[in-house]
């Protein structure tokens, strides 16, 4: 007695991947298990390409520089390690938040000019905070400077239109976001001001606080920065004393809404260096 011969036996699939009934009671045509393979239009297969894991990294992002995969971690950047997996290469950097998209901020029968913005979260929400310098209609006189907290995914005013001061002469506000608030600066005479939003209290604007008070703040050149290695916010400024101009540096910290600073000043270029 001599075996079967072999024989190609037509095995037809054409009713797709049936993941609902029970193995044992699965009909002819339908597929109980695909791994790696997938089902085209027409009800052929179609291989998946497979994928490993790259690392243990947590993050909301990724981006790519040249070769290199990035994880966005809020506002972290993170490189992964080359050649070795489940494993990361912390490097020190900050990757802002990058959307594009076309939300109102504010809509009334004036001017503005020196804006900026920024955007933290809080509780699993995003907040964009928009600070900027008023202007009259007519004339276009400077009235003051002011801020609005929106919701991202909602569009909410948490607040809108507030003002920061009420001051012609006030000038260049800058927000930065660090350490789960808004911290807005702004110079208005011979004071250096900061104020603070807490980002879990969006709606409550802080009091105004005189963090530099001098005469040489005349240039009214400064920015500010999230400081990477300490709380805080680090933030230099241009100091115009007769013939003894030079640049200085603080860093601000906060206790709720109350800016201090917490370091500094610290002369960064001093004025024997300047030419």
């Amino acid at each position: 007695m001599s075996g079967l011969d072999f024989a190609t036996v037509p095995v037809v699939f054409y009713k797709g991947l049936d993941t609902r009934s029970q193995r044992k009671l699965v009909v002819a045509g339908k597929w109980d298990t695909l791994i790696n393979v997938s089902l085209s239009q027409d009800g052929s297969l179609k291989r998946r390409d497979g994928f490993i894991q790259q690392t243990t990294q947590q993050g909301n992002g990724l981006l790519t520089r040249g070769d290199e995969l990035l994880i966005v971690n809020k506002g972290d950047l993170i490189s992964v390690a080359s050649g070795i997996l489940s494993t990361t290469k912390q490097r020190p950097g900050q990757v802002p938040f990058v959307d594009v998209d076309k939300m109102e901020v504010l809509s009334n029968d004036t001017s503005n000019d020196m804006q900026d913005m920024d955007a933290g979260d809080s509780g699993g929400d995003i907040f964009a905070c928009y600070v900027w310098r008023s202007r009259s209609t007519g004339a276009a006189a400077a009235t003051g400077l002011f801020v609005s907290v929106i919701e991202r995914s909602t569009g909410a005013k948490m607040m809108s239109n507030q003002s920061l001061i009420a001051s012609a002469t006030a000038t260049s506000p800058r927000v930065v976001y660090t350490n789960g608030a808004f911290f807005i600066f702004y110079i208005d005479g011979t004071n250096l001001y900061c104020r603070v939003i807490d980002a879990s209290a969006p709606s409550t604007l802080g009091t105004q606080t005189a963090l530099v008070t001098s005469a040489d703040l005349s240039y009214k050149n400064f920015d500010a920065c999230a400081t990477l290695h300490a709380a805080g916010v680090s933030v230099a400024y241009m100091l115009a004393a007769p013939n003894a101009t030079s640049v200085q540096g603080i860093r601000v910290d906060r206790t709720g809404t109350t800016p201090s600073v917490a370091s500094g000043p610290t002369a960064i270029i001093t004025a024997a260096q300047v030419t």
